[in-house]
């Protein structure tokens, strides 16, 4: 669908969100909040995602690099075994987001920095 999804997804998150969201630490918050709904969605409990959370944080960090390419194959082998295709899912979510209004992204930040989750600053 896209030449480069990646890309663009980045961009958009720029151009929705200002260059104020591209930083590391919001950009990996906003993965484990999509990775908790998931992992609530399969029927993990938050004693589940506590325990395994802190068996990560026992150990030594990752490299980003190593731990991405963990977190694609990861999803793929949860996805072929629930039976969706990864890339599909990702271009019909995509297009769902583009066509929300912007004022549903100032109410969500808005949420979020009132529970104290989002990680960049306001304008």
């Amino acid at each position: 669908m896209f030449r480069n999804r990646q890309e663009f997804v980045l961009q958009w998150v720029k151009d929705t969100f200002g260059a104020k969201a591209l930083n590391r630490k919001e950009r990996a918050a906003r993965l484990v909040e999509e990775t908790l709904e998931l992992a609530q969605a399969c029927g993990l409990s938050l004693d589940d995602v506590a325990r395994i959370g802190n068996r990560v944080y026992d150990r030594a960090a990752g490299q980003c690099a190593r731990e991405i390419g963990s977190v694609q194959i990861t999803l793929e082998a949860l996805a072929e075994l629930l039976g969706y295709k990864v890339d599909l899912l990702a271009d019909e979510e995509l297009f769902r987001v583009l066509q929300l209004p912007a004022r549903h992204f100032v109410d969500s930040d808005a949420e979020k920095r009132r529970v104290g989750i989002l990680f960049y600053p306001p304008d």
